[in-house]
């Protein structure tokens, strides 16, 4: 602290690092997935003074709209809470997007006339436990950022008046250690929708939609032994680091689901 450095004596300690931090230096046994190409590091972002209804109905018009919802928001004119779109069909603007690196994007909306969030930059081959790395990384998703902003405002009708609002303060990390528990949590598990005796909490998103969903739209249970390591006493662990399984961790990594791991934990 500011003040020197102190120690915290404490019954029972619950790892929410993500890194697993607390659990592998305590000698929980771990599995290091940081070095694994499939996991990206990223950086989301808004967008102020968007005109929404005039993006949609361009995209839409040009067959690049992948996703959208709409919903209230306060306002008469611009009920969009959600665009997703693809841009690739464009030859152009596909050269762009490769170089730039970016893919996407996804966006949702929760206020008239923003895009509250914006998800489509990405950096691959980082090693997020190397502080190297990582100032590399943050380097280039703010200069991805920069550059995406400009092409919407040159490219997207909707877009001419709009400007950054926010960012993320630091990089968003899908994966780095996974920490082996009492139980592992297995796609099937997901999928199938299985409860369990012990379970803490139920959810039912998967991100690899529509290729895995839980079946009939319903949830899966999270065992109570899936946020305890196995070897080390006294600790709790929780967040994107409980699933080894990689299908089964693109839903146990998801906000939500960190959540309610989180709260049961900490209860």
């Amino acid at each position: 602290t500011k003040s020197g450095r102190i120690g915290i004596r404490a019954k029972v300690v619950v790892d929410c690092s993500g890194d697993a931090d607390v659990a592998y230096y305590a000698g929980a046994e771990c599995i290091d997935k940081k070095r694994e190409s499939d996991y990206a590091v990223a950086n989301t972002f808004g967008m102020g003074n968007v005109d929404l209804p005039r993006a949609r109905k361009y995209l839409e018009e040009r067959g690049f709209l992948r996703r959208a919802a709409y919903g209230y928001k306060g306002s008469k004119t611009d009920d969009v809470i959600r665009l997703g779109f693809d841009l690739t069909g464009d030859e152009e603007f596909a050269n762009q997007l490769k170089r730039m690196g970016i893919w996407g994007p996804m966006t949702a909306s929760t206020r008239p006339n923003q895009l509250t969030y914006i998800n489509c930059t990405s950096v691959r081959g980082i090693d997020a436990l190397e502080p190297e790395d990582m100032t590399k990384a943050e380097i280039l998703l703010r200069r991805q950022i920069a550059e995406v902003v400009e092409f919407l405002q040159k490219n997207i009708p909707g877009f001419e008046n709009a400007y950054l609002n926010w960012s993320c303060p630091g990089i968003c990390i899908r994966r780095t250690r996974t920490v082996i528990c009492e139980y592992d949590i297995t796609n099937d598990d997901v999928t199938e929708g299985r409860g369990f005796p012990d379970e803490i909490a139920r959810y039912g998103f998967h991100d690899l939609a529509p290729t895995y969903m839980v079946k009939n739209g319903g949830s899966y249970g999270i065992p109570y032994r899936a946020l305890l390591p196995v070897r080390v006493d006294n600790l709790l662990v929780a967040g994107r680091m409980i699933t080894s399984d990689y299908k089964a961790h693109m839903s146990t990594r998801n906000t939500v689901c960190c959540m309610d791991q989180g709260h049961a934990a900490g209860t």
